[in-house]
């Protein structure tokens, strides 16, 4: 694989994130998905565009990290892999969880009318052991996959397959979510945790992971045109057809509640949902992108380059705006494009002015 083939994974990479800013800007006003603040102004538009992100976005995140990864590890060594999942994750999850996620918690407290000095509440917040997670559940997850990445046995030999095709990676692929899924889920009791782990989210998403892994060893699904404009189409309409399906499962047959909680064949059909329809918005981005965004410029490196820092600084901001806004008497639509707008400005121009010129600050942030 060329370079300039790993360009439009960053870029793919980059779009993911930009629609992250989008995704938590528009849940706050959605009409029915759960959030830390509401507004009490929601649309329903906005909510069938969160359940859109939310199917593939993750998702895709972890699988390219999978990718990645494998990529650090073959090329570099342990050692390198090491360093740069410390300096790259760890350091910055450890920041993100001392300077952010309080302030989710915060706001939380605030918008149920309560009056709290800042100062006071985070020390309440760390001496309580309550701790959370926010955002950051992503980064934590990740550490951990990256060290089963450093212990699974004779990875490269386990991990190595003949030359497959596009459309065998992707039934390879959704057999992996849909097995390991289905294991979870009939494995763990409803509301089990640990070390705030939820296990079916935790192996769900690894699944990503470990297809990421796979598809850096095979150079699986990212070879010229492997996916004719027939199956893209076809993928890119599939991926649409079954979002309907997706949106009605997850709000009918939720996946913290016990898993006969619906009846077996009903969560075997929502987990099955959940896997082909993550992958095939996965499939058609990778080819949407090799095809249209192959290219590297100035700006295509300043949001790969941002991408962590921006990562970890817009949720918390995002909530302080949602919280200013919520009770401004406007329509929805204003209120959601003024939230949105100040996410971006205020992201970037935080990162632009204080954390891109501080070698500091850079270092914390897990920036080269």
């Amino acid at each position: 694989m060329n370079s300039n083939r790993l360009v439009y994974l960053d870029n793919l990479r980059s779009f993911a994130l930009l629609l992250g800013l989008v995704f938590h800007s528009a849940i706050v006003y959605a009409e029915s998905i759960g959030y830390a603040i509401k507004s009490e102004d929601r649309s329903e538009i906005l909510e069938h565009f969160c359940f859109f992100v939310h199917s593939f976005r993750m998702p895709l995140f972890f699988f390219l990290s999978g990718f990645f990864s494998e990529m650090v590890w073959s090329k570099k060594g342990w050692r390198i892999y090491i360093q740069s999942r410390a300096t790259r994750l760890f350091v910055p999850l450890l920041v993100g969880l001392v300077l952010f996620t309080p302030v989710q918690y915060y706001i939380m407290e605030l918008s149920k009318g309560r009056e709290l000095n800042w100062i006071d509440y985070l020390i309440h917040y760390f001496q309580s052991g309550t701790a959370g997670l926010s955002h950051l559940w992503f980064l934590y997850y990740l550490v951990m996959f990256c060290v089963l990445l450093m212990i699974i046995p004779g990875k490269e030999g386990f991990f190595r397959f003949k030359n497959l095709s596009a459309s065998y990676y992707l039934f390879f692929f959704i057999s992996i979510t849909l097995g390991l899924s289905l294991l979870a889920h009939s494995f763990f009791p409803k509301g089990f945790k640990f070390y705030k782990v939820d296990p079916y989210l935790f192996i769900y998403y690894f699944s990503f992971f470990l297809c990421g892994i796979f598809a850096f060893s095979n150079q699986a699904i990212f070879r010229d045109n492997q996916v004719g404009l027939r199956i893209k189409i076809v993928l890119f309409l599939a991926a649409f057809f079954l979002l309907a399906f997706f949106e009605n499962s997850e709000k009918t047959d939720p996946l913290w509640s016990g898993y006969f909680w619906g009846g077996g064949t009903t969560r075997l059909f929502h987990l099955f949902l959940s896997s082909l329809t993550a992958w095939s918005f996965i499939y058609f981005f990778i080819e949407f992108f090799k095809r249209f965004f192959r290219e590297e410029n100035s700006f295509t490196i300043y949001l790969r380059d941002g991408s962590l820092p921006i990562y970890l600084i817009h949720h918390p901001i995002s909530l302080i705006l949602g919280f200013i806004l919520i009770p401004i008497d406007l329509d929805v639509w204003i209120k959601f494009s003024i939230h949105l707008v100040l996410v971006f400005i205020l992201s970037y121009s935080i990162y632009d002015a204080i954390i891109k010129p501080s070698p500091l600050w850079r270092r914390l942030m897990g920036m080269k």
